[in-house]
Formats: structure tokens, C-alpha cells, sequence
């Protein structure tokens, strides 16, 4: 695979692992905050909009911290920070 194929590769999974679920998140939350009155069941669709997004990037963050993690391990440098340690995190 040439450079520039990785190139569009890591491009695409980077908009389809966390642009697009990031902006599909930040559009429900700003129709949440903009329309107050939203009916339940109108309110409800969006706020499964958001947490769907929510799912998506958490199995997106940890898919990424295993790999990073795992390519650690193969070079050798396992004494860097584990991302998935619980300790690690804020």
C-alpha cells in the first residue's frame, strides 16, 4: 500500500469513526438546547441520536487506545502508559 493510499485510509476511518458521530452528537445536542419545546417522543429521537453517537466514539476511543497499546507491545515499548489502564484515566 503506497503512502498515500494509507493516507486516505487513515482519513476515511478518522471521518467515519469520529467526525461523523461527533457531529451527528453535537447536532442533537444543539437541537436539544435550541428547541425547548420539543414534543417527548421528538426530544426522546434526538436524545437516541446523541447517546447512539455517544456508543459509537467510546468503541471508536477504545478500538484506537488497544491499538496504540498492541503496537506498544510489538516494538518493544510496553513501558509507555498503558491507554487502557483505569489508573490513566481522569
Amino acid at each position: 500500500m503506497s503512502e498515500d493510499q494509507r493516507s486516505l485510509a487513515l482519513s476515511t476511518k478518522v471521518e467515519e469513526d469520529f467526525v461523523a458521530p461527533l457531529a451527528a452528537l453535537r447536532g442533537a445536542l444543539e437541537i436539544l438546547r435550541d428547541f425547548p419545546e420539543l414534543e417527548d417522543d421528538e426530544r426522546a429521537r434526538f436524545v437516541g441520536t446523541a447517546l447512539r453517537g455517544c456508543s459509537h466514539l467510546e468503541r471508536a476511543i477504545e478500538e484506537l487506545a488497544s491499538s496504540v497499546y498492541a503496537a506498544s507491545e510489538q516494538t518493544g515499548q510496553r513501558d509507555a502508559v498503558d491507554p487502557l489502564s483505569p489508573e490513566q484515566q481522569d
